[in-house]
């Protein structure tokens, strides 16, 4: 099954599944696979038979930021490409920039030392500066409606003190996904983002450099939202970047047509959200 649309956010875009294919409504009852064009490229979606939801893995939102574009704003997407985007790569994630009581507290936890814990949490496979991207959960009875359809996204922005964490940092969102689906309801869109950390997002800014790079990466996805719902989970530091949105930059702030709710848990990250937080993982990583 394919569908096409072309929107300058990509939440928005995928979103905008619910308005594709204007001409037909799209059915996926059979399919394994589905593929969303972009605009700049065609993206593949492949089903998870036991959720029953296509994950649209690794979806590009903004020119990659890298060389010249390495403190700079997201940029939109201006190159198309013709070769189909499978999402390949594995859980991609930001550059880590852990805190050092992660380091020592992790360390402490496998009974090793902090240099040791060091090494092995910034040697994880997945780190890249090529980061800026989402993934998409969409049950398939939403996407089958085709443009009958307009169903709520809920936004997941991670925690992890603007320095650790990714799209994928807490787990898959199968138990959301199934229970929003329950007693009939129409189900909700699942996306979960990356956006720069450490150095690389939250640089206090000078003359040639945009401070809070990270703010933009997390806003650049929302714009033009076409959905008529639109939720923000955000925990901890997550939470605090919507939080400041009355006082940040003109510039900073967007305004889709979409109601935003925030989630701020108040209590530190749990030592289970973290990448190693036992020792039998730390010698299945290192052997």
């Amino acid at each position: 099954m394919k569908t096409s649309f072309t929107s300058v956010g990509l939440i928005a875009a995928v979103a905008g599944l619910v308005a594709a294919a204007p001409h037909r409504r799209s059915s996926c009852q059979n399919s394994t696979v589905a593929t969303v064009d972009l605009g700049y490229e065609v993206h593949q979606g492949n089903l998870n038979a036991t959720g029953d939801y296509y994950l649209f893995d690794n979806v590009p939102y903004a020119q990659q930021p890298v060389n010249e574009l390495r403190f700079a704003k997201p940029q939109p997407i201006t190159v198309t490409s013709s070769t189909l985007n499978v999402g390949n790569g594995g859980d991609l994630q930001c550059i880590q920039s852990y805190p050092q009581w992660i380091i020592d507290m992790q360390a402490a936890g496998n009974g090793i030392s902090s240099e040791q814990m060091a090494q092995v949490l910034y040697n994880t496979p997945g780190q890249t500066e090529e980061c800026l991207l989402l993934n998409v959960y969409v049950p398939k009875k939403i996407l089958a409606k085709g443009e009958y359809g307009n169903a709520p996204v809920l936004v997941w922005i991670h925690g992890g003190g603007f320095t650790f964490g990714s799209k994928t940092s807490v787990g898959n969102p199968s138990g959301i996904i199934a229970r929003a689906g329950l007693d009939n309801d129409e189900g909700v869109i699942f996306v979960s983002i990356n956006y720069r950390l450490g150095l690389f997002g939250w640089l206090a800014g000078a003359e040639d450099a945009t401070a809070n790079l990270g703010l933009f990466d997390q806003r650049a996805p929302l714009t033009g939202s076409k959905s008529t719902s639109v939720a923000l989970v955000a925990p901890l530091t997550g939470s605090q970047s919507w939080a400041r949105a009355p006082v940040a930059p003109a510039s900073l702030i967007t305004s889709p047509p979409m109601e935003v709710t925030t989630t701020c848990p108040s209590r530190l990250p749990s030592p289970n959200h973290l990448p190693f937080s036992s020792t039998s993982r730390l010698r299945h990583r290192t052997s």
